[in-house]
């Protein structure tokens, strides 16, 4: 027999009454509240009941027996549609915005003065522990006569 919450709780409250003496239900509950309280005495109340021999140990919970496992016919037929859509989608379909263009760009083109400062800290790195570090000098220099040739050509553009 399965109780919802607020009727087993009735229950729980009946059997207490009818170990008192007295009982507060009518109807198709009655029975099993008079049964329960007569096997539910005071002195029982106050010992463990052993779940090993109980009754209860030997039954399957229901929400363990009446699990579906299957799948449904069309879920692969689904995934699959969905699986389709998703790609075409983003694949072909979707334009690209500046967050993809973004996406492309290395950490140095979106910060400016960034490889400057890290070359600059590797070379004397290079240099504290003995380490070979003309390759990264030349990169360096090489960046420093980029910049100063952004210097003019904004300095000209603005002159104009």
């Amino acid at each position: 027999m399965s109780f919802s919450r607020r009727t087993s709780a009735r229950v729980f409250n009946c059997v207490r009454k009818l170990t008192n003496g007295g009982c507060c239900c009518r109807g198709n509950n009655a029975r099993y509240i008079q049964h329960s309280a007569t096997l539910l005495t005071e002195d029982k109340m106050e010992e463990p009941i052993k779940f090993s021999t109980s009754k209860a140990a030997n039954v399957t919970p229901s929400f363990i027996r009446e699990g579906n496992d299957e799948a449904p016919a069309a879920q692969p037929f689904i995934v699959a549609v969905s699986l389709a859509a998703f790609l075409i989608y983003f694949g072909i379909l979707r334009e690209e915005n500046d967050l993809d263009e973004q996406m492309g760009m290395t950490l140095y083109e979106r910060v400016e003065g960034l490889e400057e400062q890290h070359l600059e800290n590797y070379i004397k790195h290079c240099n504290k522990n003995n380490l070979p570090s003309e390759k990264y000098v030349k990169r360096l220099e090489m960046l420093k006569k980029e910049k100063e040739a952004r210097k003019q050509e904004n300095n000209a553009s603005g002159q104009d």
